[in-house]
């Protein structure tokens, strides 16, 4: 387990998709704004978690290590449709924030069941509106909405079990709140 989540790990996927875990990585956001999150929501799903971040307030969560499952995650949120109320925090990285938000549109446009995401993506910019997950948000209004952008200097990211104690990070980039 701390293997798979450790610093230069490669992080399984296709091609392009398959990438080195960077330190920021293995930082999740703060506990209590999950934790406010899911209670507003009434969630019990976090998505694209593991076993190191995933929050205690929820039922499930999936992982992308099949391994992970030992530890009660669900196998590769990618496998399977997101429906219902759930959390999504994506690596830092801007592919996988735009494929977590084609995945949770293409869900949520699939299905008859009331179907609520709530994205947590990074900007990578002060500018909130120039990602390319925002041009799906742009597109697709009916679907997707931003609801507010939460700047840098009011959020760090928690240190995992494999960091050193007390290692938040701040950020240098904002973060998009997406549903």
């Amino acid at each position: 387990l701390m293997y798979r989540y450790s610093e230069g790990t490669v992080c399984s996927g296709k091609g392009a998709h398959a990438y080195k875990i960077p330190a920021t990585h293995q930082r999740s956001m703060p506990t209590a704004l999950r934790t406010i999150l899911h209670d507003i929501l009434g969630s019990q799903k976090e998505r694209l978690a593991s076993p190191l971040d995933a929050s205690s307030s929820c039922a499930d969560y999936w992982s992308a290590h099949r391994q992970d499952q030992v530890f009660g995650a669900h196998w590769d949120a990618y496998k399977t449709r997101w429906t219902g109320a759930s959390t999504a925090c994506p690596d830092y990285d801007e592919q996988q924030a735009e494929k977590a938000v084609l995945w949770a549109l293409n869900s949520a446009t699939q299905t008859t069941t009331p179907t609520l995401t709530l994205l947590l993506l990074p900007t990578f910019s002060r500018d909130s509106t120039i990602q390319k997950y925002m041009r799906l948000v742009r597109d697709n209004p009916n679907f997707c909405k931003h609801l507010t952008t939460i700047p840098s200097g009011l959020i760090r990211l928690e240190a995992s079990p494999l960091s050193k104690p007390n290692q938040s990070v701040r950020l240098k980039w904002n973060v998009n709140v997406l549903a």
